[in-house]
């Protein structure tokens, strides 16, 4: 209606129907939002106040400039919980509620909440799943990584090689400790490795060989 009323009033379009025309096929439509446009045109002439009501279903998000809408539309989707979806706000424009509040005959369509949605910045996410989605965050799956998993992995740790960005090795006393017995434990090994060989030696020398009837040679 201000473009038709803009155009009507610039120099050149004196013709009241032919400029409503204009709006209308720039608009993509045809006679009956021409028709329409003058009406609104006539009825904001005789009162300044009486302007159209928007479509809501068809705009592109206006209708949230009204603040108190806007928040609560924010409460009504804060309370479904942390995953939302338009189709939620579908549901509750079609309530009777918004429909009277809004004075609209039917609620606005998935489109529509998109768009609302995202000028209300909510972002779109796929849908998470899986077996183990959110399982860390079931009471056993807590209370075994709090009093089991990490205590046992924070003493573990001081026996681990750290090293610093430049590759420098960090000692502690706890691997500096780890360090000295697995030399132990190697050098134990070693040495019950040496007793069995020089125990084998000892058997050896006190086997006796006898000859079998058939030729072959018999350790005893």
């Amino acid at each position: 209606m201000l473009s038709f009323l803009q155009l009507y009033a610039s120099d050149g379009y004196s013709e009241w129907g032919k400029s409503a025309d204009i709006i209308a096929k720039s608009a993509g439509k045809g006679s009956w939002l021409s028709r329409r446009i003058r009406e609104w045109a006539v009825d904001f002439i005789k009162d300044d106040e009486n302007l159209p009501i928007a479509e809501y279903g068809k705009m592109n998000g206006s209708v949230l400039e009204d603040e108190d809408l806007a928040q609560k539309l924010h409460l009504h989707l804060q309370g479904i919980g942390k995953y939302v979806a338009a189709q939620d706000l579908v549901n509750y424009m079609a309530t009777d509620e918004m429909k009277r509040r809004l004075n609209l005959n039917k609620g606005i369509s998935l489109r529509t909440a998109q768009r609302w949605m995202k000028r209300m910045e909510y972002r779109w996410t796929k849908e998470p799943k899986g077996m183990y989605f959110d399982g860390h965050e079931c009471e056993d799956v807590m209370d075994y990584r709090q009093n089991a998993f990490l205590p046992r992995w924070a003493e573990l740790s001081k026996y681990t090689r750290k090293f610093t960005e430049d590759g420098d090795e960090i000692g502690s006393p706890e691997a500096e400790a780890a360090k000295v017995a697995r030399k132990e434990r190697r050098k134990t090994k070693q040495q019950a490795l040496e007793e069995i060989d020089e125990q084998w030696d000892d058997e050896e020398l006190e086997r006796t060989f006898v000859a079998a009837p058939d030729g072959k040679v018999v350790v005893i």
